[in-house]
Parts: C-alpha cells; structure tokens; sequence
C-alpha cells in the first residue's frame, strides 16, 4: 500500500507498472542477468567488475575511483 501511494505521488500508475514487472520481458531479461551472474560465479551483491577484476562486497568511493583510474591508464 505505501508503494502504491508513492508511486501515484510520483506520477506513475502502480498497477501498470506490476503488470509490467510480471512480464515476458523482464522475466527474460531477469533470467539472462542471473545466468551471467552464474557463469561469472557473482554469488551475492554487491559485485564489482573493473576490467578483469571482480571485487565482491562493499567497496569505499575512494578505492573504486583509484581502481577505475588504474584501468584507464591501462588502456
């Protein structure tokens, strides 16, 4: 119910937007998502992949910045 009511203030039409959570689309799409999930053994969230590195768990901006600045030096 409180979703419901925050998504009428918001605009938007809740029952549309269930009817759309419950779709084929994102059904499929869900499905595609949670087999790569599975071919890169993520197990659990938060994942983070930074080129060939996957860092799992919480992650401090600090150290995610410096990871993505390494990347880019690199290529």
């Amino acid at each position: 119910a409180v979703l419901d009511e925050e998504l009428t203030a918001a605009g938007l039409d809740p029952a549309a937007i269930r009817a759309g959570m419950e779709g084929e689309e994102v059904t499929r799409r869900l499905a595609g998502t949670r087999a790569l999930a599975q071919s890169l053994a993520v197990s659990g969230t938060p994942t983070f992949v930074f080129g060939d590195q996957m860092v799992r768990g919480y992650l401090p901006l600090d150290q995610m910045q410096t990871l993505v600045a390494a990347l880019r030096e690199s290529e």
